[in-house]
């Protein structure tokens, strides 16, 4: 998988499946004193640093984002299905909005 900046992605965290735009690649020691590669994601006006090792890459399931596709889980069924990004919450089943109108 070849990362560059203006990429969208996707990788799994605490928080869940989450997506953004890689803004910056650097090149900094980590804590063992090896240069690795970082990447900087900009997501929900927030940043995160992700070490862009591969064990690390694949352990947060990191993937190039799908046409701002992202995976949301059905409330009503659990089943897992994809969508656009910015789906409205009364047009997404993954929201109560959707359900209760």
């Amino acid at each position: 998988m070849k990362l560059e900046i203006g990429n969208k992605i996707t990788w799994v965290s605490a928080a869940g499946r989450l997506t953004g735009e890689i803004t910056n690649i650097v090149l900094s020691p980590n804590a063992a004193g090896n240069t690795v590669a970082w990447i900087d994601v900009a997501h929900n006006d927030r940043k995160t640093r992700l070490c862009a090792v591969d064990m690390n890459l694949k352990q947060l399931r990191v993937e190039l984002a799908q046409d701002d596709m992202v995976e949301r889980t059905n409330i009503m069924t659990g089943k897992k299905y994809m969508e656009k990004q910015n789906t409205p919450a009364f047009l997404s089943p993954a929201c109560e909005t959707y359900w209760s109108m």
